[in-house]
């Protein structure tokens, strides 16, 4: 038995040396997926500017990604927390999707409810996105600012 064994294990590291795993799939007629084409920057996806806003609605980020990918991508995970040095004092977060070669800001609104936040009393804050290309490539951009939630002025247009 140990004998078949072996043969087993040989043929599948030798069909791997090769190349050509067939290993769990039909005989090899499955197409290979297009690689992911990176623009001229590098590619992935970078914050290219943000800020927050307090509408009545609510605190809101507004933060504006580019994907310099060729490939576009959906149900991307784009996170914001706020902190009091290490107490976490809100935190936001959305499903995202963009095209190929793009630029698109996107808004984040923090629910916090009937909880009262002073997020003038914010020490630090992060902004994440971890992003899926259809093919297994991931692009994770994690930044962190060590500086308070600073809201700019908005006005309704009436």
């Amino acid at each position: 038995m140990s004998l078949t064994r072996r043969e087993t294990i040989g043929s599948i590291v030798l069909a791997g040396l090769s190349g050509c795993v067939g290993f769990g799939s039909n005989g090899g007629d499955e197409e290979t997926p297009t690689p992911i084409e990176v623009g001229p920057s590098g590619g992935g996806v970078s914050l290219v500017r943000h800020h927050f806003e307090y509408p009545d609605s609510g605190p809101k980020l507004f933060a504006t990604l580019q994907n310099t990918r060729d490939a576009g991508f959906e149900l991307a995970d784009m996170q914001c927390y706020v902190y009091e040095g290490d107490t976490l004092l809100a935190e936001t977060f959305r499903t995202i999707s963009m095209d190929g070669n793009a630029t698109t800001e996107f808004s984040l609104g923090f629910n916090i409810g009937s909880k009262q936040v002073d997020f003038q009393s914010s020490t630090r804050y992060t902004i994440t996105v971890d992003v899926p290309y259809e093919n297994g490539v991931t692009d994770k951009l994690e930044k962190e600012f060590d500086q308070p939630v600073q809201f700019i002025q908005t006005t309704s247009t009436e």
